[in-house]
C-alpha cells in the first residue's frame, strides 16, 4: 500500500514538475501578456497542486 502512495506521489510531482518547465520555458510570453495578477493565480495553482495532491486518472470513467 505504501509503495503505491509513494510511486503516485513521485507520478504528481513528475507530472507537476512538467508543467513548471513549460511555465518557466513560456516565461518570456507569459510576462509580456498577462499581468502580474494572472501569473500569480498561475504559481498558486501549482502550488496547490503540488500541497493537495489529487489524483485526475481517468479508470473510473463511464466510457471508455
Amino acid at each position: 500500500m505504501s509503495d503505491q502512495w509513494l510511486i503516485w506521489m513521485l507520478e504528481v510531482s513528475l507530472t507537476t514538475s512538467v508543467i513548471i518547465l513549460t511555465v518557466k520555458l513560456f516565461s518570456a510570453f507569459i510576462n509580456k501578456h498577462y499581468a502580474a495578477k494572472w501569473r500569480k493565480w498561475i504559481w498558486l495553482i501549482i502550488a496547490i497542486r503540488l500541497l493537495i495532491p489529487v489524483d485526475f486518472s481517468t479508470s473510473s470513467a463511464p466510457f471508455r
